[in-house]
């Protein structure tokens, strides 16, 4: 938000500029002289009755116009611009600083929490101390010039990598593995958007090579096998996120960490231990999210803000002060060798907290111009979801007008290539079972005879016709159970057709009738029980589980909508019966 407020991404000029006013609080001790930065201004502030220090923020919002030259937004508020300057002021500081009083009040009392065996105060230097003084204000300053000018990729990716550090560093009041597993993800975030990093057999963890070598060995592969396997196991094993996080922390954290930052220091990490303490913390943070591993006892005891510890197994270590201490290096430095652009127009909107993107029901995109060549599934698509909301599920049935968009498709349907011309036919052939005459294409009959013949066999398309099609398929049920097998399987992919719930409901009862007719009873229970676990949402067919016999038939359309269905369209007209 803060990048959003100063105009930056503006295709059309700011219609308005707005002065926002909130509240921080904080453990930081109180100077004198405004903090001003290119993301607002703090001035400290004293407030009777309130035991946390606080202070004013200050912010000017530019809100871009729109194409009239207008705006229909006011205001984005003050709330996301303080969360955001707050996680900032934390980070490069080092102190706690939030929009919640009670938050800061709670981390800087120097208590440990319930589940936790040391105070947040006792592993992280100074940031947790009931007052901690600010140095280097000018800093910071340059500091969010610096992040404010970043192309939008990356300001998204050093804004969330700082959001969770500090998220983490609020965690440590009550769940430290929780918190730990935030910093390391925080470093992560950033190097995984970093390039591409090789991995190498060499990398992978013994333990995981003498596995792979005993099984190449026993088998009594070739040398060419061998490293063929190696190294196809090394370029998709997961080794290759670990190698990525510590090559671009060494090669972003600068010298300087290792030398004059170490001064006034508690045992600060040497560049001998560095690689090996970060292996280690990765492998904290995976196991925690994994397994739900506890921390070492070494890593939740106070040790005097030492960076590394030493663990049981001999291996170092990263510290809560280390992994501090590393991601304010490493981020600091990783935006500083980062270009700047002054301006970079582009669409932002989705990036605001308070704005989401919604789908609008498809019936109000069913007209005659969105019919094209190659939309054919998604036309299906919408239409059984309408038909199934605005007609099946409603009271006062409704559907737009069908006939021009399908004499349209008719007539693109030889530039269609196959798959966009079968779910444009299967549009055109649900259409003609299920909706009065009055919104069927024109040439139907002629239709029906040409192109029956691509529903013949089980596919996604056919079971739904058949499902809306009084005559059965003449498919052996083995096919008819594995072609349902296939649709599920395949319905939430790019390839896959998504149908109503009820259709799919209805699909089931198909094949559940089948069973029935053919006399394999205990088949056909096996499917209605699927069927009620599948779609829960349906109580008739629990109600029909616990009802059904051998001896009644099965028709879904009276169990999933009602009596109220005669299985004729309005104008009396009959569903069409699919060869069979």
């Amino acid at each position: 938000m803060l990048q959003i407020a100063t105009g930056k991404l503006f295709t059309r000029p700011a219609f308005r500029n707005n002065q926002l006013t909130g509240t921080l609080f904080s453990n930081a001790a109180r100077m004198f002289e405004p903090l001003v930065t290119k993301a607002g201004t703090v001035q400290w502030t004293n407030a009777l009755g309130v035991r946390t220090p606080s202070m004013t923020y200050h912010v000017n919002e530019a809100i871009e116009a729109d194409k009239s030259g207008r705006s229909v937004i006011i205001s984005f508020g003050v709330d996301s611009y303080l969360q955001d300057f707050s996680s900032l002021m934390t980070f490069y500081f080092g102190i706690i600083c939030s929009p919640d009083a009670d938050l800061v009040a709670r981390l800087t009392r120097g208590k440990a929490g319930i589940a936790t065996k040391a105070a947040p105060n006792q592993l992280v230097r100074a940031v947790f101390d009931p007052v901690v003084d600010l140095t280097d204000a000018q800093g910071f300053s340059t500091f969010v010039t610096e992040l404010l000018g970043l192309k939008r990729d990356r300001f998204r990716e050093v804004m969330q990598a700082i959001r969770t550090l500090v998220t983490g560093l609020h965690r440590m009041g009550d769940d430290l593995e929780v918190a730990y597993a935030l910093m390391v993800a925080a470093l992560e975030s950033l190097a995984s958007g970093a390039g591409s990093t090789n991995t190498t057999w060499e990398d992978l963890p013994s333990s995981k090579r003498d596995h792979i070598d005993n099984a190449l060995d026993n088998c009594g592969a070739s040398d060419e096998i061998c490293k063929a396997v190696r190294s196809a196991v090394a370029r998709t094993e997961h080794g290759a996120k670990l190698l990525k996080f510590k090559v671009f922390i060494q090669d972003t954290v600068p010298s300087s960490f290792f030398r004059e930052d170490g001064l006034g220091q508690t045992r600060p990490v040497g560049k001998l231990d560095f690689k090996d303490a970060l292996d280690t913390a990765y492998d904290l943070r995976s196991k925690y999210v994994h397994a739900l591993t506890r921390l070492p006892d070494e890593v939740t005891f106070s040790h005097s803000f030492a960076d590394v510890v030493v663990l049981h197994d001999r291996r170092p270590c990263m510290t809560f002060q280390g992994l501090v201490r590393v991601s304010r290096a490493v981020i600091l430095a990783y935006v500083k060798g980062l270009p700047s652009v002054e301006t970079e127009p582009c669409h932002y909107m989705y990036d605001i907290p308070n704005i989401s993107q919604v789908r609008f029901a498809p019936s109000g995109f069913m007209h005659p111009d969105r019919v094209m060549t190659d939309n054919g599934k998604q036309w299906l698509q919408d239409f059984l979801e309408v038909w199934d909301q605005d007609v099946l599920g409603s009271a006062s049935p409704s559907m737009a007008d069908l006939k021009p968009c399908l004499d349209r498709a008719v007539g693109l349907l030889p530039q269609m290539k196959q798959a966009s011309r079968r779910a444009y036919l299967a549009l055109i052939f649900a259409v003609r079972m299920t909706m009065p005459k009055t919104f069927w294409a024109t040439k139907i009959e002629r239709l029906i005879k040409d192109h029956e013949q691509l529903f013949e066999q089980p596919s996604a398309e056919s079971l739904m016709l058949y499902a809306l099609s009084p005559t059965p398929p003449a498919w052996k049920l083995e096919d008819h159970e594995r072609a349902i097998a296939e649709h599920f399987q395949t319905r939430r992919r790019h390839s896959g057709l998504v149908l109503p719930e009820r259709i799919e409901a209805a699909i089931m009862l198909d094949l559940v009738e089948r069973y029935r007719l053919e006399g394999q009873w205990n088949h056909a229970l096996r499917y209605l029980d699927l069927a009620c676990q599948y779609f829960p949402s349906f109580n008739q067919l629990r109600e029909l589980h616990a009802t059904a016999t051998p001896t009644t038939p099965i028709q879904w359309i009276k169990v999933l909508v009602g009596d109220q269905f005669d299985g004729e369209t309005d104008d009396g007209s009959n569903a069409t019966k699919l060869p069979g």
